[in-house]
């Protein structure tokens, strides 16, 4: 019973630390890879004894649990781009990356000289 209880307890800190790390969006999206990685990598890190493999296939167990339920519970929020063929053709829309700026050139600097003598 105890090693149920500390596979859930560590379970609850691997998945603290991936949503602190990549962020609740992230490890939802990629949720079943990281539901392998834990199921299969953290038995790898306890190959010596049983006790071990025995906790670490069960915090695999309860982080899948853990992490469909989060799934479950935070919808996807996705960044959305939009619909590209809805794109209109309009003066908002075809912006360009560098602002306008005003045109100093070379009459303004003669106006300066100008004024200056």
């Amino acid at each position: 019973m105890e090693i149920v209880i500390l596979s859930f307890f560590s379970s609850l800190g691997i998945l603290l630390v991936c949503t602190r790390t990549l962020g609740v969006n992230r490890v939802i999206k990629h949720r079943k890879k990281l539901d392998i990685l834990v199921t299969f990598g953290l038995p790898a890190l306890f190959v010596g004894t049983f006790s071990g493999m025995i906790t670490a296939f069960f915090t695999g167990l309860w982080f899948t649990i853990k992490t469909i339920l989060l799934a479950l519970v935070i919808p996807k929020t996705f960044p959305s781009y939009g619909n590209q063929e809805d794109r209109r053709n309009d003066a908002k829309g075809n912006r360009s990356s560098r602002p306008y700026r005003g045109k100093v050139g070379h009459d303004q600097a003669r106006v300066s000289v100008l004024k200056r003598m």
